[in-house]
């Protein structure tokens, strides 16, 4: 199966057809199942459903196949297919997981993505979300940031962990570490205006900050 995983992981995002025809094409071979020779299909499934649901869109579009129910469902299915697999694991703890704080279930979605930073510490997007968790879902920012450190030291060229680690640097009043990784996310193409203004604006309380020291 690690052959197929590569390969959709790179195929996926750029896929050109509609979302209607990969979530067809994947679901049939998906029920279709036939033992060892068609492995791919779980992990199509899984990659499938991974990306409708991050791409906005279609995540409008599929919300009833996207429940936590459903997807459990699915899920469920391909572990009792492949009980040993890490892989079938970690990809369905990613879904479960990010449905689980898209549904502000913090406890439970901290719980999966802990569980797959145990069966594979260098998945960076799971301590990535683990960042998301305390920042953005508990409002823990200084809590966030050692998860943060460690999805970008797993993946240094991600613009958006900075983002949002800058982000949390700010909330969290630690304005040198956000005015860096802003200027690191604006440098690799996140030049919102509200990057920008959060940039500036720790630049303002970073240069306050120095005034009283000094």
């Amino acid at each position: 199966m690690a052959l197929y995983t590569g390969k959709l992981h790179y195929l996926l995002p750029q896929w050109h057809g509609s979302s209607q025809e990969l979530y067809s094409y994947a679901f049939s071979l998906y029920n279709n199942y036939s033992g060892r020779e068609n492995d791919y299909s779980d992990v199509l499934i899984l990659d499938a459903l991974f990306w409708l649901f991050y791409n906005p869109n279609a995540r409008k579009i599929f919300k009833n196949e996207l429940t936590l129910t459903n997807v459990e469902r699915i899920i469920n299915n391909c572990l009792m297919r492949h009980p040993d697999s890490d892989m079938v694991k970690i990809k369905g703890g990613k879904i479960v997981g990010s449905l689980l704080y898209f549904e502000d279930s913090y406890a439970e979605a901290e719980k999966i993505f802990v569980n797959i930073t145990k069966l594979d510490p260098e998945n960076h997007s799971a301590w990535f979300m683990l960042g998301q968790l305390y920042y953005r879902g508990i409002d823990k920012a200084k809590e966030s940031i050692p998860y943060f450190d460690k999805a970008i030291k797993l993946k240094p060229e991600e613009g958006w962990y900075y983002r949002e680690r800058g982000w949390a640097s700010m909330r969290a009043g630690l304005y040198p570490q956000c005015v860096k990784d802003l200027s690191k996310a604006m440098a690799s193409g996140y030049k919102s205006k509200s990057v920008v203004s959060a940039r500036e604006k720790c630049q303002a309380l970073l240069g306050k900050s120095s005034k009283k020291n000094n």
